[in-house]
């Protein structure tokens, strides 16, 4: 629990530490969350002073004030326009729209997650599967990337702790398997066969076996 209290100065005739029409520095002591706290709060109005501890209740921290967090709509507005005030490209401010208003916020409103309290680790890696579901791998990652992009910035502007996001893998492009023909007895014919042809220096005359192709 917080206190407050006012020191008066020398010249101050007033004796109370809940006097609140003088002029005289506003203290604070007790403790919140377990930390105990006993210090001046360079104020002087008891208003200012009262609205001040009333923010540190509500953020459960001392000398932090709560930061207004806002929806996930109102949230996504203000990463585009970020997008847009640092210049991006157009295309990049294109893709952005895409990836985060049109597909993941109609994800979020589908499920009905409208704030960020929601949005789990669960919750990303179903968006990642349906990605998957609907995009090549490449597309895929692409749009995950930007709703990670998305997230940071939630967490740099203090409306989450975690970026959730960063606990889930983008879908993986696999690389074609080709088996390599080898040139050794173990081949079949046919692999003999092609380097046999491979190796062929030109030459006048008719080719061995016959046209090829």
């Amino acid at each position: 629990m917080l206190r407050l209290y006012r020191r008066h100065r020398v010249s101050c005739p007033h004796t109370s530490e809940r006097f609140r029409r003088c002029a005289c520095p506003i203290y604070v002591e007790g403790s919140l969350a377990g930390e105990p706290v006993r210090k001046s709060l360079d104020l002087t109005s008891w208003k200012a002073a009262s609205d001040l501890i009333a923010r540190w209740n509500a953020s459960g921290e001392i000398g932090t004030a709560r930061t207004e967090i806002p929806d996930l709509r109102e949230a996504v507005t203000k990463f585009i326009s970020d997008a847009e005030a640092r210049n991006l490209e157009a295309e990049s401010v294109k893709k952005i729209r895409d990836a985060v208003e049109r597909t993941f916020l109609g994800y979020c409103e589908r499920k009905g997650f409208r704030v960020f309290r929601r949005l789990d680790v669960d919750a990303i890696r179903e968006f990642r599967n349906e990605l998957a579901r609907d995009y090549a791998p490449t597309s895929a990652r692409g749009r995950l990337g930007y709703v990670r992009a998305f997230l940071r910035f939630a967490a740099e502007s203090g409306w989450i702790k975690t970026n959730p996001a960063l606990a889930v893998k983008a879908p993986w492009r696999r690389r074609s398997e080709t088996r390599p023909v080898r040139r050794s007895e173990s081949d079949p014919p046919e692999g003999r066969s092609f380097y046999a042809v491979c190796s062929l220096r030109a030459r006048p005359g008719p080719w061995p076996g016959g046209v090829i192709g």
